[in-house]
Formats: structure tokens, C-alpha cells, sequence
């Protein structure tokens, strides 16, 4: 157990030296411990946050989201006089995305719509006592609304399910 725990530390000390890392810093290809001992995800100049993927990103224009964007949250901005769109890939399963208004300025009157496959459906979108039934090929919208969020998960193959809401979202067609 002790010879383990050697070799373990020896290879610690050498990735350190190795990797540059110094007294203070402790980094890898992804993440960081900072002079305060927190562990931190390495910034980069097009997204806030990186680790396995890039897991938040800013958008304030329409975009079409693949499916190796899984996990990200867009946070949507500065909303135009006309729609956003984000046309989601076809719903596998584990694919997941969460969409965040949080709106700035003052002429704010597009829409935030949510686009999925053609074949693909969403599941879970209630805003009133009456549930709203969504087709194949039916869209999600958001007036725009600070704060309005949604958050859907492909768990089974044709269906976003929504996993978590807030704010007004509507069926566009």
C-alpha cells in the first residue's frame, strides 16, 4: 500500500513539474486550482466556461445546435425586433440543453422559439391548467421575458421532454 502511495505522489510531483504548474497553481489540460485552493474550469476567449465541452454560451442571433452541444446552457441576449431560432438537432436520447432569457435594452419585442426535428415532439410544456399538446414538428416560444427558462432532455428517441420551466412558453407552430 505504501509503494502505491509513493508512486502515486512521485507522479503527481512529475506531472506538476512537468505541466509548469507552480507553488500557488495546480492546472490540467481543463481546469484549474487557484491561489485560493478552488477549483476552477480554465476560461477561453469564445466561451465563460470549458471542461470536457463548453458548457455555456452567449447567443443573441438564431443558431442550429448539434448534437455535441449536449449540456450546453444559452444564455440569450439583446433580443432584435425579430425571432430567434434555435433549431435543435433530431432527439437522441441523453441529449440535453437548457435556454436562459436574459434580456437587455429596450425595443425587445422577437421571440425566443425553440425548433426541433420535423419528427421530433416536445413533452412537459404546461403554463396553465390546461396542457398544451404539441405535434411532431411543433415549435416552443417565449415572448422574451427576462428570465423565462427552459430546460429539456431527450430521454427517449422523437421527444424533448422539458425537465424544467419558467415563464410563459407556447406552442408557435
Amino acid at each position: 500500500m505504501n509503494k502505491r502511495l509513493i508512486i502515486a505522489l512521485a507522479l503527481l510531483m512529475m506531472f506538476c513539474f512537468v505541466s509548469g504548474a507552480s507553488a500557488n497553481k495546480f492546472s490540467t489540460g481543463n481546469w484549474i486550482i487557484d491561489d485560493d485552493s478552488v477549483l476552477k474550469p480554465k476560461q477561453s476567449a469564445t466561451t465563460d466556461v470549458v471542461g470536457m465541452q463548453a458548457i455555456y454560451q452567449r447567443s443573441t442571433t438564431s443558431d442550429t445546435l448539434l448534437a455535441t452541444d449536449t449540456g450546453k446552457i444559452i444564455s440569450i441576449s439583446n433580443i432584435p425586433s425579430h425571432d430567434i431560432v434555435f433549431t435543435l438537432p433530431t432527439a437522441a436520447k441523453g441529449l440535453t440543453y437548457k435556454f436562459v432569457t436574459a434580456v437587455s435594452g429596450t425595443d425587445l419585442t422577437g421571440n425566443v422559439i425553440l425548433k426541433p426535428a420535423s419528427t421530433d415532439a416536445f413533452r412537459g410544456v404546461v403554463n396553465s391548467a390546461a396542457a398544451t399538446t404539441f405535434a411532431a414538428g411543433d415549435r416552443v416560444a417565449s415572448p422574451g421575458t427576462t428570465g423565462d427558462t427552459l430546460e429539456i432532455l431527450c430521454a427517449e428517441t422523437l421527444y424533448w421532454d422539458v425537465i424544467s420551466i419558467r415563464g410563459t412558453w407556447t406552442d408557435s407552430n
